[in-house]
This record gives structure tokens, C-alpha cells and sequence, in this order.
């Protein structure tokens, strides 16, 4: 498996990090990915997030992963830090078509949203669910796309549009309650 570390555009002035993985063709191929992170200080908030990328042999394969840490600060109302993978053209047009998606997380113990975002979707109320790590464990989490739903109390509703799909993001869940965060993401992989 052949790793490619990209270079990647800032995306306005949230983006701390990035880079890419790839991977096998066929059921559960992974595509290439830039990764990067995002934070409340648009909306006049302090949280802080850190995105640190690395290759690492784990049980004796070769991921690239991406550990993930900051702490989310109340002085915005619902403060709140994220993170995303923006697919290569290929990889954004398989998305368009995938059933479910799964990935591997270090975790933290802390519970927080996965997201499918697509570009019809303005206001950051992209389809989602929540998922809770396990401290100190690996645990893998596989997403239906079809199972995902914008949030109930906030946003413009749009039907979804899987044609539109445009990255796959998370983000923290504590909603302006102050706490770290420290966890590890990889081996994205993807379903017919």
C-alpha cells in the first residue's frame, strides 16, 4: 500500500494540517484524502484543535493516522473543534455512490459526531451521528450513510443529496462545555 503525503491549500485560516492516505481498489478501498481542522473562533469562540499526521505499523500494517487533540473552551456559547478528510476527485466520486463507510479510532472516551457533508448543505447542519470511544482502546466504527440525519433543533432541512457529497467530517459534542480532547484517526474505508 503506497502512502502519498500532499501538500495541501490553507482553506481559510482554520486549516492547521493535512495530508493523505490511499489504498486498495475494491470493497473497503480507501481513496486519498486532505485532512484538516476547524474551530469556533469564526463565531468568536477559543476552542483550540491540533491535528498531528504520522505512519505508523499497526498490527503489521502501515496506516497513515492522524491524532487529534485541543480543548473546547465555553467563550462561545457552543464552542466546539473539528476535523475533516477531503476526497481526491476519484475518492469524492465514490462517495457519491457508497452504502456506508467505516473507520478506526484510538479513543478518548468521549462521544462525538461524524458527519457526511455535502455541498448543497450552507449552514454546517450536514447529515450525521453521533459515535462514543472507548479510552485507551482501538474500536472500528461503520456508518451507513443512509442512517444519517441533520440535526433536529437547528438548521435548514434539505433532502438528501448524496450526489453532492462533498468530505467526511467530525466534531466535538460537548457544545460549549469546557474539556480536552485526545484521540487518534485512521484507516478510512469505503463501501458499495
Amino acid at each position: 500500500m503506497k502512502k502519498i503525503i500532499i501538500l495541501c491549500a490553507v482553506l481559510g485560516a482554520l486549516v492547521l494540517s493535512c495530508a493523505s492516505t490511499g489504498g486498495a481498489q475494491g470493497e473497503g478501498q480507501t481513496g486519498f484524502w486532505t485532512w484538516g481542522v476547524f474551530n469556533d473562533v469564526a463565531n468568536g469562540g477559543s476552542s483550540r484543535i491540533n491535528l498531528i499526521e504520522d505512519v505508523e505499523t499497526i498490527d503489521g500494517e502501515v496506516y497513515m493516522t492522524y491524532r487529534i487533540s485541543g480543548e473546547i473552551t465555553n467563550q462561545y456559547e457552543y464552542g466546539y473543534a473539528g476535523w475533516y478528510a477531503y476526497p481526491d476527485n476519484p475518492t469524492q466520486e465514490m462517495l457519491k455512490t457508497i452504502s456506508s463507510f467505516s473507520f478506526k479510532v484510538l479513543g478518548d472516551g468521549n462521544t462525538y459526531f461524524i458527519m457526511f457533508a455535502t455541498s448543497d448543505i450552507e449552514d454546517s447542519s450536514f447529515y450525521r451521528t453521533t459515535f462514543t470511544t472507548k479510552k485507551g482502546q482501538v474500536t472500528t466504527h461503520h456508518v451507513r450513510v443512509g442512517s444519517l440525519q441533520q440535526p433536529d433543533d437547528w438548521g435548514i432541512k434539505k433532502r438528501f443529496n448524496q450526489e453532492n457529497a462533498l468530505q467526511i467530517q467530525w466534531q466535538t459534542t460537548n457544545n460549549g462545555k469546557p474539556g480536552t480532547f485526545d484521540l487518534k484517526v485512521y484507516d478510512i474505508r469505503l463501501y458499495k
